[in-house]
């Protein structure tokens, strides 16, 4: 496989016996559409995955690299859900990006692979919203917490608590 083709490729998980031998079967549901390098994903491609997740954007050397959107199915009629939009480094969110949480609460922001640090602003589902410094997904540095009644808190965090200076507006 190499280069752009106009072929899915059904790329579903073998399937081990209960002697831990393959058996040569694959589980179906999964595929791929897209260009290939070196017998792997390269470039722009869609992938399918059997619990009917979807992944639109770039790879390289099989790995989800470069720009891209992931969906995941929801509810009885497995409608996409769009979940995040952005960049991605080694099959992890990285970069610059928007992920929208099954909650209602949504991230926009940077990545470190697969967790939120830099600078971004997080909407929780009750309204609150937070625009700050992050590190290792925990609100960590400067930042400020707008309540939705109002209240308001500016100042340092360090592991997703209030630490060091700050001021609290109610």
């Amino acid at each position: 496989k190499h280069g752009q083709r106009g072929t899915i490729y059904w790329v579903g998980k073998a399937i081990m016996g209960e002697d831990g031998s393959l058996t040569g079967q694959r589980k179906k549901g999964a595929s791929y559409h897209g260009e290939w390098g070196d017998n792997k994903k390269e470039g722009y491609g869609v992938q399918v995955y059997p619990s009917g997740e979807k992944y639109e954007g770039q790879w390289s050397s099989g790995l989800r690299n470069g720009e891209g959107t992931f969906w995941a199915p929801v509810g009885k009629a497995k409608k996409l859900r769009k979940v995040y939009v952005g960049g991605w480094l080694n099959d992890k969110r990285h970069g610059r990006g928007t992920c929208f949480f099954k909650n209602g609460e949504f991230f926009q922001g940077l990545w470190d692979q697969g967790k939120m640090h830099g600078e971004g602003t997080l909407r929780y589902a009750n309204g609150d919203m937070y625009v700050g410094d992050w590190h290792q997904g925990m609100r960590s540095g400067k930042g400020t917490l707008n309540k939705a009644n109002g209240d308001c808190y500016e100042g340092y965090w360090l592991n997703d608590k209030r630490e060091g200076s700050g001021s609290f507006f109610y």
